[in-house]
C-alpha cells in the first residue's frame, strides 16, 4: 500500500464490488415486483370470472326447470352476456356464461372477455339432487350440487 496509486486502485475495486452487488439486488427486486404485479392481475381476473360463474350458478338454480324444458324443445346450449365492468382503472372487461345442458346436469363456463377475446375462464357442473329431509314422513328437499370447479385453459 505504499506505492503510488494503490489507494485509488483499492477504491475502484471496492466501488466495483458495491455496484455489482447493488445491481444484483436491484434485478432481484425488479423480478419480484413484476411477479407480484402479475399475481395481482391473475387474482383480479380470477375473482371477476368466479363472480360471473357464481351469477351463472344462481341464474341456473332459479331457472333450472325452465332450462330443462328448453332442452326438450331442442335448445341444449345458450349464452348469457353480462355488461362490461372495470377490474382496474385501465381495464374494462365483459363476462360471458356458456350454459350446456346435459342429461342430469348443467355445465357452466364463465369467461372473461376483453375486446371480443376470451382471456380467462372457469367452469363447473350444476346438478339438482333430491335429499331425504325427514325419513319418517319421507319428505325430500331439493338441493343443488356444484362440482368439478376448474380453471380452464385459454
Amino acid at each position: 500500500m505504499k506505492k503510488k496509486g494503490s489507494a485509488l486502485l483499492l477504491v475502484i475495486l471496492i466501488t466495483s464490488a458495491i455496484v455489482i452487488c447493488s445491481t444484483i439486488v436491484w434485478q432481484g427486486t425488479a423480478f419480484l415486483s413484476d411477479l407480484v404485479l402479475k399475481r395481482q392481475e391473475y387474482e383480479q381476473k380470477y375473482r371477476f370470472t368466479e363472480g360471473v360463474l357464481n351469477y351463472g350458478i344462481a341464474f341456473c338454480k332459479c331457472n333450472y326447470d325452465a332450462i330443462q324444458k328448453a332442452v326438450t324443445k331442442g335448445e341444449k346450449t345458450f349464452t348469457i352476456t353480462l355488461e362490461a365492468d372495470k377490474i382496474s382503472p385501465h381495464q374494462i372487461y365483459m363476462g360471458k356464461i356458456y350454459v350446456e345442458v346435459q342429461d342430469k346436469s348443467i355445465e357452466l363456463k364463465a369467461v372473461l372477455v376483453d375486446n371480443a377475446k376470451e382471456i380467462f375462464s372457469v367452469g363447473c357442473n350444476l346438478s339438482k339432487q333430491q335429499v331425504l329431509k325427514n325419513s319418517v314422513q319421507k319428505k325430500y328437499d331439493t338441493k343443488f350440487l356444484v362440482q368439478n370447479f376448474v380453471v380452464l385453459p385459454k
